[in-house]
């Protein structure tokens, strides 16, 4: 996405870059509860949360709610309690570069509008530190419009993350977004509106805002 993308301490997601670049960004240290454990493995899972809650589609640990729009900026207004879930895998050998994982690459590239690959709505990596050396499974990223309705998505084993075009239509959600990331230690979320999914695009978080990482 054309910026940064999540609930308790600030010390594990408050330091996603983020910057004028995607939107002119802004960052919110929340504090919440966590949730009990689950694990979607390579397969999927949907489910709902929040009022008037609508389900997310096929993408792994993907879940779509509907808030009423009253929470502002905040990507997490109307999400339930964080679940550790591991997102569905990405990598494909033959497929993808890189060996098969799609990690740091332009994601819509190829899975956007026009591209030889299934139709992604948002997709990018999420990684345990700043250089982006260790890749960073179960994190929750969230996207939600202004009038509430929301989707989120989780991290795989290799920290790639994506929200399926089917996903996004069936939750109803439409950029701009406000986003947002989590993992039971820390949430952070971004103030400003995102213009598109495309997370690790060069002139975002595959650029010089750098990698979206869980300090």
């Amino acid at each position: 996405m054309k910026d940064a993308f999540f609930v308790t301490a600030v010390s594990v997601l408050a330091v996603l870059a983020l910057s004028s670049a995607c939107g002119g960004a802004a960052e919110t240290d929340l504090t919440g509860a966590s949730g009990g454990a689950a694990d979607a493995g390579d397969g999927t899972s949907s489910g709902s949360s929040g009022t008037g809650a609508t389900s997310g589609g096929t993408s792994g640990g993907t879940s779509g709610t509907i808030d009423g729009g009253a929470g502002g900026t905040n990507a997490f207004t109307g999400a339930a309690a964080y679940v550790p879930t591991t997102g569905r895998n990405t990598l494909r050998p033959g497929d993808h570069p890189g060996a098969g994982n799609p990690s740091k690459h332009a994601c819509m590239e190829c899975h956007g509008p026009g591209g030889d690959g299934p139709r992604f709505f948002a997709a990018g990596s999420v990684f345990t530190d700043a250089a982006g050396t260790m890749p960073a499974a179960q994190v929750e990223v969230r996207l939600r419009d202004d009038a509430g309705k929301a989707v989120s998505t989780f991290s795989d084993k290799l920290g790639n993350f994506f929200v399926s075009a089917q996903a996004a239509t069936t939750a109803g959600v439409a950029f701009p977004l406000h986003a947002g990331a989590r993992t039971s230690a820390a949430t952070s979320t971004m103030n400003m509106a995102l213009p598109n999914g495309d997370c690790n695009n060069a002139s975002c978080h595959g650029g010089a805002q750098g990698f979206i990482h869980v300090p």
